[in-house]
């Protein structure tokens, strides 16, 4: 970051979405993430989030 933190402007990808289609070597179920990152949409609903951000 090079300014100050918003937290409106806040935006990811869940990382285990399926359709990315990364091995990861963590299971789903043991990986160590925070709520935040927990929460972020697949990739194929982000169209519809950054239209809701947008407004």
């Amino acid at each position: 970051m090079t300014n100050f933190h918003s937290p409106q402007y806040d935006c990811g990808v869940a990382w285990d979405d399926p359709d990315i289609g990364i091995a990861w070597p963590a299971a789903t179920g043991s990986a160590a993430l925070s709520d935040k990152d927990r929460k972020w949409p697949r990739l194929r609903d982000l169209a519809e989030v950054w239209v809701q951000w947008a407004r």
